[in-house]
């Protein structure tokens, strides 16, 4: 398992090497031809745009009742985290045992959470439903995202979390309107339109995630004290300056890590893994270097 400043090129290399093949995966259809009469084989991509192919189309037949039969005894509790990692095993072990099979989003972005999940990503997994997802909206995963940082689409995302869209991406191929040979999406932004395209939150599962902003890591860290709010030393100020002109693309990783190694220097049990700052009494700190590390900066 990847350590340090690895930790988020190792998740984005999972998606590259278990999730991206699929965009170049095929599946046989038998397809009629009306003029001739005749029936004959056509290689498809796995991933059905059904969002421009007709009801009558085999992909658009095939895939709604493959995934019906995947889905026998399930349910559909799209808030579980569960239930998504339990759908992309069923997804990946049918690819695995039976043959190829026609995927839509959902499908698309079960197999992503439970690929990643099940091969130690490290970093949080959320996935993300635009607008209706059971009807015409949309569903994709969000790499690295804190549960509780405002989203907003296209693009508004926090700095240095990704996205894993699958299916936006394969459809995109298909149309023509991209060339791109990865489901990764970096920085976050969505890649496919719905008409409305509110964001939410459907399930999340817990890992290591981009750095907070500035004001929210003030928050976290102030300390009451009997006169007022523990101080901030100038360099703990700088630190928080930092971690804004790390959201809004002003300052690198490195500087980031430099800040944060400014401050613990003065405190050098945090660069040997104790950490006794005060700071500290809900794991902030500690979840800062690991954050600042997953981003790849050496703390």
């Amino acid at each position: 398992m990847a350590t340090g400043a690895e930790l988020r090129l190792f998740d984005i290399n999972l998606v590259r090497n278990l999730i991206d093949p699929y965009l170049f995966r095929t599946v046989t259809k038998k397809n009629y031809n009306p003029t001739t009469g005749a029936m004959r084989d056509e290689l498809r991509p796995v991933i059905v745009d059904d969002g421009a192919l007709p009801g009558n189309d085999p992909m658009m037949k095939g895939s709604m009742s493959d995934t019906a039969v995947l889905l026998e005894g399930l349910g559909l509790n799209t808030g579980s985290e569960a239930w998504w990692f339990e759908y992309g095993r069923r997804v990946h072990q049918r690819f695995q045992n039976v043959g190829s099979m026609g995927i839509r989003c959902d499908p698309c972005t079960a197999l992503a959470f439970y690929l990643l999940r099940s091969n130690h990503c490290r970093g949080a997994l959320t996935v993300i439903e635009q607008a209706e997802g059971k009807s015409n909206g949309h569903w994709f995963l969000l790499v690295g995202c804190p549960n509780n940082v405002p989203i907003q689409y296209p693009g508004r995302f926090p700095r240095g979390c990704f996205v894993v869209d699958l299916w936006g991406v394969g459809v995109k191929r298909q149309r023509g309107e991209s060339t791109s040979n990865t489901s990764v999406i970096d920085p976050a932004s969505c890649c496919y339109s719905c008409g409305d395209n509110s964001l939410k939150r459907k399930a999340h599962r817990d890992g290591l995630t981009t750095v907070p902003s500035g004001r929210d890591f003030v928050r976290d860290t102030t300390v009451p004290g009997f006169l007022g709010n523990k101080w901030r030393s100038s360099k703990l100020k700088a630190l928080d300056a930092r971690l804004d002109d790390y959201q809004k693309g002003t300052a690198t990783v490195d500087q980031l890590a430099s800040a944060f190694k400014a401050w613990a220097d003065k405190k050098p049990t945090l660069l040997d893994g104790e950490i006794d700052s005060i700071r500290d009494r809900e794991g902030q700190i500690r979840a800062l270097r690991e954050q600042i590390q997953w981003l790849g900066g050496t703390v």
